[in-house]
């Protein structure tokens, strides 16, 4: 009788385990509810940026305007006009009072937020520019192009300091690590190369198994993500480039990405209609933001990671982020 007890004792603990390790993780504690959408430019929307205190949403736009907006009631504060192709990247400065942005009119530009002003112009490259990053004291810009190269910048004189050159295609992603060491370039050749910023000089390149749209650092600097082609969302290692993980949902190509302050809440943009909030922490989905028409070719979050914002063709669609 004993012996019976303690097989059934054993069998009921191995069907416990099972059942605990078949079971669907815990639903976050997490609502999103939609707060506003701006018909915001006519045509698609590229890129967008939150200013670092949260209040101020950047929208670049196909018409070649950017657009400035407030985050807290959804209005427009102000256009800001002088590039003559479509707007494809736009990005604060630290101190949320500039902004520069990158055109398919192959130049990059700064603004002063408040005047909306046009400060100074970088011209070199000889297509479309696709991202800028800037050193954190200010002094220096690179920027991506179509023209397969990433330039560096001398702010103060807009004049270039160097051209680094080794991808065979299209340069659509850019990120500069926290401690300015590490430079990252994604390509349309399907490759990321790591180099050293102050040199120029390519440290590592990592084949990628699609086209690499967008690129970024967490703020530790260990952890390197990257979307692209056919949902690809990876997490790599920033040193070696070994995946770390791969976060799945996305069923198109991942065109942009946005990272908290903290680095725990990623949003991303996608061309299957949809913006979706991951949690880096536990590498999981919280949630979905559809009711796009078309696809989601830009994405941003505040950096209290409170307020999601995702565009798409002519509308930005705003949601407010709350833990119950």
């Amino acid at each position: 009788m004993k012996r019976v007890a303690l097989l059934l004792t054993i069998a009921l603990v191995l069907v416990g385990c099972a059942a605990a390790q078949s079971a669907p993780p815990p639903v976050s504690r997490l609502r999103v509810e939609e707060r506003a959408t701006l018909n915001a430019h006519v045509g698609w929307i590229a890129g967008m940026a939150i200013s670092p205190n949260g209040r101020i949403l950047a929208s670049a736009g196909h018409e070649s305007l950017i657009k400035l907006w407030d985050v807290a009631t959804g209005k427009e504060i102000r256009t800001l006009t002088g590039h003559a192709k479509w707007v494809r990247w736009v990005l604060f400065t630290r101190d949320g009072k500039r902004l520069y942005s990158g055109s398919q009119d192959n130049d990059v530009k700064l603004w002063d937020v408040a005047t909306g002003k046009c400060l100074a112009t970088f011209t070199g490259h000889t297509a479309a520019i696709r991202n800028v990053v800037y050193s954190n004291d200010g002094k220096k810009i690179w920027s991506s192009s179509w023209d397969h190269t990433v330039k560096e910048w001398d702010v103060a004189t807009q004049q270039e300091i160097r051209t680094l050159q080794g991808h065979t295609n299209h340069v659509r992603a850019l990120a500069l690590s926290p401690d300015n060491k590490t430079l990252a370039s994604g390509a349309e050749d399907k490759q990321i190369i790591l180099w050293d910023p102050d040199t120029g000089v390519a440290r590592k390149s990592i084949r990628m198994p699609g086209i690499i749209h967008c690129l970024l650092f967490t703020p530790d600097g260990k952890v390197l993500i990257a979307g692209g082609d056919a949902g690809m969302l990876k997490l790599l290692d920033a040193t070696t480039g070994d995946e770390i993980a791969s976060l799945t949902g996305h069923t198109a190509v991942v065109l942009e990405l946005g990272l908290s302050h903290n680095g725990r809440y990623l949003v991303s943009g996608c061309f299957d209609k949809t913006a979706r909030l991951w949690n880096l922490k536990t590498r999981t989905q919280l949630a979905v933001m559809d009711g796009f028409e078309q696809g989601v070719r830009s994405a941003a979050i505040t950096p209290d990671g409170k307020i999601v914002a995702a565009g798409s063709m002519n509308i930005i669609k705003l949601w407010s982020v709350k833990f119950k």
